[in-house]
């Protein structure tokens, strides 16, 4: 007599596979209203090449809810091309499929970018860290350099310096909104220590579904809420979630809900009519700052100043390794509809 056995599924694996399916349906929902928001929230010209050269397996996969196949590509999505765009991949892995080994030329710049980089993290934070606040979780497989006993993921320096400086504007219980999150790194290093920080990212939909894996898996202990989910949610958002939506439904957030919104390189390089749009929009759901990472531009300055008053600029020098004349500033603005000056706490 013949018979078959079947492994339980684990808690774990349950857990994992309901988050998968979540993602999908978000992304499902997401590219449903997409086609009417197609000009005002365009992505950029760099991300739509992006999105055509190397994402069409994610996205397939995503699409038909293949839960199997995102789960192989987001497990290590530092070395899969899912995550292309946003994680700074060395120079050999330049392709389209999955990466192991980094070739010995670029562990060397790779370790030498980041001493840099460090000294760039030191001095913005005045040096009040120790190296060890860097470390991060391992999913997705990350690649770094170990410096001092502590393994520095790539670009964990930036993003720390990111989140640190968020945190130093916004009110412990109060609403951190991101333009453009990417998978979550900077969110990571913001609401890892407990707090009711409540976040808030709106970016494309490729971008939010890896982000939900990312911080859904870093930080389990905070609520999660995706497209389409909770439709009333931001009426009575707990202390602490984590909301992930693409940028067109920045329209349901209510006036000055946000205490900070932050952007780093998006704001700069969106098409004139979808950066309008998105100032308008952060000026209106902003009650404090729009702190802004990104480079000079005087159409762009002249953009922020029909929203904005400028309260500090501040040049920044992430970049001047691989390019020397990058010219790139840190700005903190304040909505010009703010009647009372708001000063900066230090």
């Amino acid at each position: 007599m013949k018979t078959t056995s079947t492994m339980a599924t684990t808690p774990l694996e349950a857990a994992r596979k309901e988050l998968l399916e979540r993602i999908c349906t978000a992304y499902a929902k997401a590219q449903e209203s997409a086609k009417d928001y197609e000009q005002e929230y365009a992505a950029t010209s760099w991300w739509q090449r992006v999105r055509a050269r190397n994402l069409s397996p994610v996205q397939t996969a995503l699409a038909s809810f293949d839960v199997a196949a995102l789960e192989t590509m987001y497990a290590r999505f530092y070395r899969d091309p899912c995550s292309k765009g946003l994680i700074g991949w060395p120079r050999c892995w330049d392709g389209d499929t999955a990466r192991e080994r980094i070739e010995e030329a670029d562990l060397h710049t790779m370790r030498e970018e980041t001493l840099y980089r460090l000294a760039c993290w030191r001095a913005g934070t005045d040096g009040q860290y120790p190296l060890s606040v860097l470390e991060s979780p391992e999913v997705g497989e990350p690649f770094g350099v170990s410096i001092d006993g502590t393994f520095v993921t790539t670009r964990a320096e930036y993003h720390h310096a990111s989140a640190s400086r968020i945190a130093s504007l916004a009110p412990p219980s109060g609403t951190a909104v991101e333009i453009g999150g990417g998978y979550g790194g900077m969110a990571y290093y913001l609401l890892r220590q407990p707090s009711g920080l409540r976040y808030i990212d709106f970016d494309v939909p490729e971008s939010l579904a890896l982000a939900a894996y990312y911080l859904d898996n870093a930080l389990p202990e905070r609520t999660l809420v995706l497209c389409g989910e909770q439709p009333d949610m931001l009426e009575d958002l707990p202390a602490g979630a984590i909301v992930l939506l693409p940028p067109w439904q920045m329209t349901s957030l209510p006036d000055g809900y946000a205490d900070i919104t932050f952007s780093a390189h998006l704001l700069c390089d969106l098409q004139p009519v979808a950066r309008e749009r998105y100032l308008r929009e952060i000026a209106r759901f902003t009650s404090r700052y729009l702190l802004d990472w990104g480079r000079e531009d005087d159409v762009v300055a002249e953009a922020f100043n029909r929203h904005f008053h400028l309260m500090e600029k501040r040049r920044t020098t992430w970049h001047l390794y691989r390019d020397p004349n990058a010219k790139e500033w840190e700005l903190l603005l304040q909505t010009r509809r703010t009647e009372a000056a708001i000063q900066p706490r230090h």
